[in-house]
């Protein structure tokens, strides 16, 4: 059974509302509740893409994880690539202040 019609089932027991008036009911206060459920996600939408999201055309496309899985590795190339620099540059920094000492 559907939300509309457990609602106005349970109208007409509850309240002993008629089966036209329940249903109307239901049906009104659902329509309202999916009207603001979809205004809440278009909001979220236009948020998370102000803060840089990106929006996939469908959920799970086989291509866009895979652009997905690449973006990341050669992100984590370049994050290993910059942390033996950091580490190249605290090597030197440590050598000149010995040898500033001396």
């Amino acid at each position: 059974m559907g939300v509309v019609v457990r609602y106005q089932h349970y109208l007409m027991q509850a309240e002993g509302m008629s089966k036209q008036d329940a249903y109307t009911q239901a049906t009104n206060e659902f329509y309202k509740v999916r009207a603001r459920e979809e205004m809440e996600n278009k909001i979220a939408r236009q948020e998370a893409v102000f803060y840089g999201a990106r929006m996939l055309e469908k959920p799970f496309s086989t291509s866009q994880a895979k652009v997905e899985r690449s973006q990341m590795s050669r992100n984590k190339k370049l994050f290993e690539v910059r942390q033996k620099e950091q580490h190249i540059r605290n090597v030197a920094a440590t050598g000149k202040t010995f040898a500033a000492g001396v």
